[in-house]
């Protein structure tokens, strides 16, 4: 998936996660060191200029995330976004199997250590 393929509202998404994972990048995270490191549905909403009772505006974006991280070989920045009450990935993770919700543990550490990131999408 090229980048032209997402509308602007999916960028913004997407250059909301790189800017969270560059802040809470850490190249020898431990799972320990997931909990302080997410963040919750809601909180994405507000960064986006959403009202966190909208979380299901992510929906979209977030399945293409998923798909651009899959193919630009990058662990899947959907591993940041977590459900408030249980503090793991809702329904919104993995929609193509690429990256299985059991391995969502291991995800979020890749994730976190990854330097293979570009900055943002234009």
């Amino acid at each position: 998936m090229d980048n032209a393929s997402m509308n602007r509202f999916t960028i913004k998404v997407l250059n909301t996660l790189l800017y969270h994972q560059r802040r809470v990048r850490k190249p020898r995270a431990t799972q320990e060191d997931t909990n302080f490191r997410t963040l919750t549905y809601s909180e994405l909403c507000e960064a986006v200029d959403r009202k966190p009772q909208q979380a299901t505006c992510l929906k979209k974006p977030l399945h293409l995330i998923e798909s651009w991280c899959s193919e630009n070989h990058v662990p899947n920045l959907n591993a940041l976004v977590v459900t408030e009450s249980q503090q793991r990935p809702g329904h919104l993770y993995n929609f193509d199997g690429s990256f299985p919700s059991q391995d969502w543990h291991n995800e979020i550490i890749r994730c976190i250590r990854s330097t293979d990131y570009p900055l943002f999408i234009k």
